[in-house]
């Protein structure tokens, strides 16, 4: 899932786990900055071609950083994502 703020240039790319927890990272690339894309359960750069997983580990470069992650929490069947990370 795919989720926008407006405290937030890029969007949040939000990952349900194999353990049923929720994973959220911002689409932004930590190497240029560009909007990054939701590949399956992977973000890719199609400016310079990094890549990141769903936890937001860079998977290729040119990026050395990973991506911003939020804490976040399923109740009441609702997911809520804290952007004080």
């Amino acid at each position: 899932v795919v989720a926008s703020h407006a405290q937030l240039k890029q969007p949040i790319a939000v990952f349900r786990g194999d353990d049923g927890g929720y994973r959220s990272v911002l689409m932004r690339c930590t190497h240029k900055g560009a909007e990054l894309r939701v590949t399956g359960d992977r973000l890719d750069c199609s400016v310079h071609g990094s890549s990141f997983d769903s936890s937001g580990a860079v998977l290729e470069g040119p990026a050395s950083s990973p991506l911003r992650v939020f804490p976040t929490v399923e109740r009441d069947g609702r997911v809520f994502i804290s952007l004080k990370a």
